[in-house]
């Protein structure tokens, strides 16, 4: 370990509500949002996402995930929901333990679906240093 300091702690969110039909992770028109943590080293992090998330079918999927210190965004890191009925909001936050993130490093959250059109609202990113 470097040396620890006193921890560094970003937030971001975007509330508009904005659509894709993507099936592979993607921006949505207002791209993010996106946090940088710049603690002078490199550090583990947790990072936790949220937001409001809907289907336009029954049965469709959505996704939300992060892009971590710029790398594509993956379903290890996702909150994955099903619906049940069309058009029902869900809100959903995952945590992410990051480890060895370089200083600097960007995290941008990332959209898509299984099928048919998703719609993310009150979107929200932050993360913390832990070392």
């Amino acid at each position: 370990m470097i040396g620890v300091g006193a921890p560094i702690a970003a937030t971001a969110g975007v509330a508009t509500g904005e659509t894709t039909t993507s099936t592979s992770y993607t921006d949505l028109a207002t791209v993010g949002p996106a946090i940088t943590l710049s603690p002078g080293r490199t550090t583990d992090q947790l990072i936790l996402h949220a937001a409001n998330c809907r289907t336009s079918a029954l049965g469709d999927s959505v996704a939300h995930s992060v892009a971590i210190a710029g790398a594509a965004a993956s379903d290890a890191d996702a909150h994955q929901h099903t619906s049940s009925t069309a058009d029902a909001v869900v809100r959903a936050s995952v945590h992410i333990l990051a480890l060895s993130v370089a200083n600097g490093s960007t995290h941008t959250m990332k959209y898509r679906v299984g099928a048919g059109t998703g719609t993310f609202t009150e979107r929200r990113i932050s993360a913390f240093t832990l070392n």
